[in-house]
């Protein structure tokens, strides 16, 4: 079965300790993007999936099996990487073949399941082709089909996207989205890239220096991030994180800006509070929080517009036309139904 449970899993270099007790289950066919800024152990944990770096402490299990001392080879996962990994002297049917080659899988079997796989892929034109002879989204396809052939229980992909212009990577993870919907395989998916986190996964784990920050759907961390870090790392543009003290319906910034926010938030004064509004829920308004435009980007559909409040760098969203210029003063009015509230780190409303 394709199910996966890490049970507080550690993992340390030396004294160093770089994963803190992850925890976590995939259910079968399911989803997972392992997201996090470069760093946070996202690929050392998919490594350790696949069993090419070892667990220092903690069980992998796959189905009812603790995996821990299992070979990678012995482990039923096929993983896709961000290289490509082809043989340049091969051709895309002998590279999607080869591993079924090793493993002595008869000639007609294999060759069945290349071109079960190339079918899926659309890529039966190219079998004859060598890597140098294919663009970076067919060899990332060919990467994919070598995987695909091998029928594994688990998917494991890491930053597959990365190497690939802005147009390819929409390209291919729309093929990657669509594979999944076919074959029903559990995956799991390292990137960086939260955008493309949330249109692949069923559930995103947000990493952060080698600890879990959150686990949830793509609209549950949206929509409610626990931590100021999930709030500001989950969303294009993220999500204005404004950091004070609060008292009297209004926040005192480091600056000593001050900012009256909604008259429904009831806090206790306390040294450090941090209010986040996402860049749609910020409106330009007669009157409000005092901003200066530095940065006005069109991207056809919506405007971004960067402002400073105080010595605080925000961004709101806009759809209409009639946007400022850099170095307007303007005033700025956030979504009073849609204010993030955290204190000591955790989420408060």
């Amino acid at each position: 079965m394709g199910t996966l449970k890490l049970d507080n899993i550690t993992k340390s270099y030396g004294a160093v300790e770089v994963l803190h007790g992850i925890n976590f289950d995939v259910a079968e066919g399911e989803f997972i993007a392992l997201v996090g800024p470069s760093g946070c152990g996202k690929s050392t944990l998919l490594r350790m999936i696949a069993g090419l770096e070892a667990v220092t402490s903690g069980e992998i299990s796959m189905g009812d099996k603790v995996v821990n001392e299992v070979a990678p080879a012995e482990r039923d996962v096929a993983m896709v990487f961000q290289s490509y990994a082809l043989y340049p002297h091969m051709t895309v049917r002998q590279n999607m073949g080869f591993a079924l080659e090793m493993a002595s899988v008869p000639k007609a079997e294999a060759a069945k399941s290349v071109e079960h796989a190339a079918n899926i892929l659309g890529l039966t034109p190219y079998l004859k082709r060598r890597p140098k002879e294919l663009s970076g989204g067919q060899m990332q396809r060919v990467a994919m089909g070598r995987a695909i052939v091998r029928n594994p229980e688990i998917f494991l992909f890491d930053e597959p996207l990365s190497n690939l212009d802005a147009q390819l990577r929409g390209q291919v993870r729309g093929e990657i989205q669509t594979l999944h919907d076919k074959l029903k395989t559990t995956t799991i998916y390292v990137t960086h890239d939260q955008v493309e986190a949330m249109t692949l996964a069923d559930r995103l784990v947000v990493l952060r220096a080698g600890h879990v920050e959150q686990i949830g759907t793509p609209l549950d961390l949206y929509d409610r991030p626990l931590t100021p870090f999930v709030a500001g790392f989950i969303g294009a543009p993220p999500m204005n994180l404004f950091e004070g003290s609060y008292a009297a319906g209004a926040l005192t910034l480091q600056d000593s800006t001050k900012l009256v926010v909604a008259t429904g938030i009831h806090l206790a004064q306390e040294d450090t509070t941090i209010i986040g509004v996402r860049p749609e829920h910020l409106h330009r308004a007669a009157h409000g929080w005092p901003a200066k435009v530095t940065l006005v980007e069109t991207m056809g559909h919506e405007t971004h517009v960067s402002a400073m409040i105080g010595e605080t760098a925000v961004t709101y969203t806009m759809t209409t036309r009639d946007f400022p210029k850099a170095g307007d003063d303007i005033f700025l009015s956030p979504d009073p139904t849609q204010l993030h509230v955290f204190r000591n780190g955790e989420r408060q409303n």
